[in-house]
């Protein structure tokens, strides 16, 4: 008796697993929440940058610079995250 695609039984013999996951990274850095092109534009004199915080469970300290085209610093802020996972906004008005 033939099964699915004709095999006898049908499934293949000698069947193992063939894929894991690990744990989740330990390590995992922000990650900003921008365009694809790592290029966007704004009309606000004080935008706001998103970025998403890993699932440490323990405050990061946070530099953020903002350069223009020119490489010249627009703003620096210093900061340290909330113990938990998730958006993180840095908003330029203060």
């Amino acid at each position: 008796m033939a099964g699915p695609g004709g095999m006898r039984g049908g499934f293949p013999g000698r069947r193992v697993g063939g894929g894991s996951r690990s744990d989740c990274f330990t390590k995992a850095p922000l990650v900003a929440l921008n365009p694809k092109t790592n290029f966007g534009a704004t009309t606000a004199v004080y935008p706001t940058f998103y970025f998403s915080a890993p699932s440490e469970n323990k405050p990061l300290k946070v530099k953020f610079v903002l350069k223009n085209a020119a490489g010249r610093t627009i703003a620096k802020r210093r900061f340290v995250t909330e113990p938990k996972s998730g958006i993180i906004a840095i908003d330029l008005s203060t």
